[in-house]
């Protein structure tokens, strides 16, 4: 779909739709212990927002996992396209919600909300931590980072701005900002990618992202994933395999490029949109494109980040 970009007015009634839905969940009380809950940390004098969903036996000790909303989205429409409470519980991952200002995170371009609005995301999201540190006690030593669109290539400038205190990140559908090409995190950030090549939003070659959503430019994914191989240390170059297809008719195929030793993973979508792959249908598929069936965003990051933890 190359150079096609969706009306945002269009888009923002369909993903209202699904926002709207997406935040009618009920907090669940297992017992004594709220399961989910939402709080509230103060930075840049604003009020920010956030939910927390907790699994079996606490947060205590255990890693976290930060999910960021992409453009015209929130902390609980998040929760619903990615389904990531039940696949996090099984790894026992607390996992973090926030929510951006205007619907949008500061990602570095110039045209978002919270960028024309002056907000410093990424003091937010160490205050964030500092909190869940605090009052949640999880392991400070495991924070980890996820994030679909804007809040994906959020979650690339907040590995080069605040690697130290970030485990991993996970991008989807959000290569890394062009204002972000210098990138020096000054340290190993392990990163795993997933996009589509048929993404009519943000284009899986590089280049201007619509104005809709925060306009500014991308580095491509090949250019995206030197950049952290490179800030890695990784030597020569990833070797690429194709996965096996196990939705035949969802009209994708999936390769994974990475090689041994080296932190960084980058899931290919061929034929693939601005979706994320095994999670919700946001959006009608002629505005995003398709949602690949071949494998689970959620599963694989989840694994990934586990595979991390314990090294």
């Amino acid at each position: 779909m190359g150079e096609r970009r969706v009306a945002p007015a269009v888009l923002a009634a369909a993903l209202g739709a699904s926002v709207l839905l997406a935040g009618c969940g009920r907090l669940a009380d297992h017992g004594a212990v709220l399961h989910d809950q939402v709080r509230g940390v103060s930075a840049q004098s604003r009020h920010r927002t956030y939910r927390v969903h907790v699994p079996p036996g606490g947060a205590a000790g255990r890693p976290v996992l930060l999910a960021f909303h992409g453009r015209l989205g929130t902390g609980p429409g998040m929760e619903r396209l990615t389904h990531l409470d039940q696949v996090a519980d099984r790894y026992r991952f607390t996992v973090v919600y926030p929510d951006g200002v205007g619907r949008s995170w500061n990602d570095g371009r110039p045209g978002t909300p919270a960028a024309r609005a002056g907000v410093d995301d990424v003091a937010f999201v160490s205050s964030l931590i500092d909190q869940l540190v605090r009052r949640q006690h999880v392991d400070a030593r495991r924070v980890f980072a996820t994030g679909m669109s804007n809040g994906a290539m959020f979650t690339e400038r907040l590995g080069c701005e605040l690697g130290s205190r970030l485990a991993g990140i996970a991008p989807v559908a959000g290569p890394m900002p062009a204002t972000r090409a210098a990138c020096t995190p000054g340290g190993r950030v392990p990163v795993l990618m997933i996009h589509g090549t048929a993404d009519p939003i943000v284009p899986y070659g590089g280049g201007p992202v619509g104005a809709g959503y925060g306009g500014g430019g991308v580095l491509s994914v090949a250019a995206t994933e030197a950049l952290w191989r490179r800030n890695d240390g990784c030597s020569g170059r990833a070797a690429v395999r194709e996965l096996k297809d196990l939705a035949p008719r969802d009209g994708t195929r999936v390769s994974l490029a990475g090689s041994p030793g080296c932190p960084v993973q980058v899931y290919t979508v061929v034929g693939g949109g601005h979706t994320w792959p095994g999670g919700q249908r946001y959006a009608p598929k002629r505005l995003v494109g398709t949602t690949s069936r071949d494998f689970d965003a959620a599963q694989v990051i989840c694994a990934y980040f586990a595979a991390i933890g314990r090294g």
